[in-house]
């Protein structure tokens, strides 16, 4: 089946960052070098599996895979990327999670790459993407606003940010024809960029040859070296092969050619990099006979290690025999150090420590001279944290410092670590006297992002020695939460209590009354749920999305009770 999509109006806008207010021209070399310093990062979105009945959106045929290929084809370039397909994919985790990455050391003289593959069109005088749970009719409240993401962005003050958006639709809302109100045109604002993955009120083409929207397919055979140009990939170079080919293949092979194309209000970054080469890239594992559309698959080096790659963003632990039999079958190729490196973030994840660190030493040893040696040493020294084996914490954090200076993000990250272990380890004093509230709070609230089960005790631990802190409410609210991941609704229920009673005037007060509403709902205690979610309403008018989503659940309360 070949599918249609209709646009969003931005699809790659690059925002200028104020550190380049006062130049106008930059000069290509001294870019390269600046783009190498700095982080580069990139936050991945893809919403495939819409529920046409609860949002009003049809599910979409590669969306899921656009944003996951995509992922892997950034990650090898060098890119630090979050993935976030489907149901992990909110407005306010998409959002949080631009801000977090501005953080990060060294991103204001970096690249953030912001991508989403999914639904997206115009409503009002914004363009909105349509994430894992907003609904059609309500966008306007319930959807990602272009604006929201650009401000979003524009606050972490990134040197360069790209805002690349495969939005699609195919009359997603019913009662209405897809094409005019697809997307609409948008301000670029000063020194922005932006590049469309076709004209205004034109369509956007799926193919099941590619199993990729065609704009995404060639975005990522540009990235990965055919919109190269002397090994590197830049804005325009990009812009080019990706308009060309674009065009090229829809004119040949579909009904209607689509047209890509960009528009700028001024020379306010001139040309910049996107990508720097080596001799061994390659291009996208897929390959496409023009003549027959018939997909290959490329059984060499590079197709099973990006395959292996795929499978790490997805399922860690699934991913270390994949690793393994490309080792096996490519003991000499020049992604090994990749590869094992790879093998111990795995392990890492999975929280094998030990045998992480064999991984990591592996790399050290073997390939010490590659690009993931320092990385390397930095999760050794993480996995020796872990462990409580502050000693060789200490020196093997030390010694990232000392070998690898040049990588300045490494070696930030680095001494944040040793400052931790400074606190932590049985010399430094009390325990209790280690961390801040702000630090410890911090430290659980990453652990539930992951592991929700596991915060718990984080959060009880940071309860008991900060029991006063302006936190408090928050940590008893995010114990609600886990406990509410895990099922156990009984126990989630006393946890949004106490922070209605001994913290009803803190801002998490609306949303924990919220989930013990729902917490009964899930114990089918429907008079109790009820009664919970109509306080809701009474007690928090102001709340306007807390109040929405009271009403939303009490309407499915109406609706069970008739049956």
């Amino acid at each position: 089946m070949i599918g249609l999509r209709l646009s969003v109006a931005i699809s790659l806008a690059l925002l200028a960052g104020a550190v380049c207010a006062e130049t106008k021209d930059v000069n290509l070399v001294q870019e390269t070098q600046q783009f190498e310093q700095g982080s580069k990062v990139a936050i991945v979105v893809g919403v495939k599996s819409y529920d046409q009945r609860l949002n009003g959106f049809r599910p979409l045929d590669y969306a899921g895979e656009d944003a996951k290929q995509v992922a892997a084809v950034l990650k090898n370039l060098g890119y630090q990327v979050e993935l976030l397909v489907d149901g992990q994919a909110s407005p306010n985790v998409i959002l949080n999670r631009i801000r977090q990455k501005g953080k990060l050391p060294g991103i204001q003289n970096g690249t953030m790459l912001f991508y989403f593959s999914g639904h997206g069109f115009a409503v009002g005088h914004d363009n909105y993407l349509a994430a894992w749970d907003s609904v059609a009719e309500d966008l306007q409240d319930s959807g990602l606003g272009i604006s929201k993401v650009v401000d979003a962005i524009r606050s972490t003050q990134v040197r360069r940010a790209v805002l690349l958006v495969d939005a699609c639709r195919n009359d997603p809302r019913p009662g209405r024809k897809g094409g005019s109100d697809s997307y609409m045109d948008v301000d670029t604002g000063e020194g922005v960029q932006i590049f469309y993955s076709t004209r205004f009120g034109d369509v956007s083409w799926e193919n099941d040859a590619f199993k990729h929207g065609v704009f995404s397919y060639f975005l990522m055979q540009g990235l990965s070296g055919q919109g190269a140009q002397n090994g590197l990939v830049t804005f325009n170079s990009l812009a080019n092969y990706v308009e060309g080919e674009v065009s090229r293949w829809t004119d040949s092979n579909m009904s209607q050619t689509q047209q890509p194309f960009r528009r700028s209000d001024g020379d306010f970054y001139g040309d910049f990099v996107l990508a720097r080469l080596g001799e061994t890239v390659k291009s996208p594992v897929i390959e496409i006979n023009e003549e027959v559309h018939v997909e290959k698959q490329q059984s060499n080096e590079r197709s099973i290690y990006d395959n292996a790659f795929a499978t790490l963003l997805q399922e860690p632990k699934e991913a270390i025999p994949e690793f393994r039999s490309f080792l096996e079958k490519f003991p000499k190729s020049s992604l090994a150090a990749s590869a094992h490196y790879w093998i111990g973030e795995a392990l890492y994840a999975e929280k094998d420590f030990q045998s992480a660190i064999q991984e990591f030493l592996i790399v050290l040893k073997d390939y010490k001279d590659s690009d993931k040696a320092a990385d390397a040493a930095l999760k050794m020294g993480y996995s020796f944290y872990e462990l409580k084996d502050w000693d060789k914490a200490r020196k093997t954090l030390e010694d990232v410092q000392r070998f690898f200076p040049e990588n300045k993000e490494v070696v930030a990250l680095a001494g944040e670590k040793l400052a931790k272990i400074k606190n932590l380890s049985p010399d430094s004093g009390k325990k209790s006297k280690g961390l801040s509230d702000r630090a410890l709070y911090d430290d659980a609230f990453a652990t539930l992002l992951q592991e929700p089960k596991e915060a718990i005790p984080e959060f009880r631990n940071f309860l008991e020695k900060f029991p006063k802190s302006s936190l408090a409410a928050s940590a008893h609210y995010w114990i609600g939460e886990a406990l509410y991941a895990e099922k156990d609704f009984q126990s989630a229920i006393q946890e949004f209590l106490i922070v209605l009673k001994d913290y009803k005037d803190s801002d998490k007060a609306a949303d924990a009354a919220l989930k013990m509403g729902y917490s009964f709902y899930e114990l089918k205690d429907w008079d109790e749920a009820r009664k919970t979610l109509e306080d809701v309403q009474r007690f928090f008018p102001e709340n306007k999305e807390v109040i929405k989503l009271a009403k939303e659940k009490l309407q499915i309360i109406t609706e069970q009770s008739k049956k």
